[in-house]
């Protein structure tokens, strides 16, 4: 998905309709970033199936020895992942 595809989704979500992934925004209308990239996730997972959300426990990974690299999109990577790093934290957009 390019720039400005991503700028459509969020602004149909942010402006529109955020109640189309769940999305409870204040009074002023504001959307907690965390709740946004969550619901987010899920939203588009689950056009695959059943979405799960993963936490990586990134920090622990690098003083642990493991190297990660930039792209040129900025996207950080690293070759694996053992499951010891990885943490469930949602099966459901409802939790």
């Amino acid at each position: 998905m390019d720039l400005k595809n991503i700028s459509k989704y969020l602004s149909f979500i942010l402006r529109h309709q955020p109640e189309s992934i769940g999305l409870k925004l204040s009074d002023e209308g504001w959307a907690d970033i965390n709740e946004l990239i969550e619901k987010t996730a899920f939203s588009v997972g689950a056009r695959y199936g059943k979405p799960i959300l993963l936490k990586v426990d990134s920090k622990q990974m690098h003083a642990d020895g493991f190297d990660f690299f930039k792209t040129e999109s900025n996207v950080w990577l690293v070759d694996h992942v053992p499951a010891k790093y990885l943490t469930n934290i949602g099966d459901s957009v409802d939790r």
